[in-house]
């Protein structure tokens, strides 16, 4: 059995795996996202079983003025005391926004390892397209102006591994 002290997420991936840090999902403003949406994800949200969470009242009080794709708020975040590293694009994408990874970094509780990539949008983050994918799925695999994937994610994943070796303490036992 191999044991691991951390995880990897991108996107809707590092909202779970926060939830599995301890973060608390704002259930009520995901199914608010769902409305007309038929995807698995929406679908798990709808039967409360969305990263391990059950369901639960909305918020009270005062209605969040933020964008919508961002599923936590100031608070929900508190619990998470493990080591976080957090990427984010310049440009964001794909409902994902600069600032909902703003947000997400000042507001855990150990301040996280937290970049920017230059030039980047959401889906720069997915390894680089092959040229048959380019064709079929040119959304996510279009880089944008002055943005190089492939050397983006030599230093990437340099990077995430450097981290996790050294908050994991090395390879993984088994």
């Amino acid at each position: 059995m191999v044991s691991f002290a951390g995880f990897f997420g991108f996107s809707r991936g590092g909202y779970t795996g926060l939830v599995d840090i301890g973060a608390e999902l704002s259930l009520g403003k995901a199914l608010r996202l769902c409305e007309g949406n038929d995807s698995p994800i929406c679908d798990q949200v709808r039967k409360g079983n969305a990263a391990g969470t059950r369901p639960r009242p909305a918020h009270q009080g005062r209605r969040d003025r933020r964008p919508a794709r961002n599923l936590f708020r100031r608070g929900e975040l508190s619990k998470c005391q493990r080591a976080v590293q957090l990427w984010g694009s310049e440009r964001g994408g794909d409902g994902v926004t600069p600032e909902n990874v703003m947000d997400i970094a000042g507001w855990l509780p150990m301040k996280p390892d937290f970049h920017v990539a230059p030039n980047s949008q959401h889906f720069d983050f997915l390894a680089p397209c092959s040229a048959d994918l380019a064709k079929m799925v040119p959304t996510i695999c279009a880089d944008g102006h002055r943005f190089d994937r492939a050397a983006f994610h030599k230093e990437f994943n340099a990077d995430v591994v450097a981290f996790f070796l050294k908050h994991l303490g090395g390879a993984p036992q088994q």
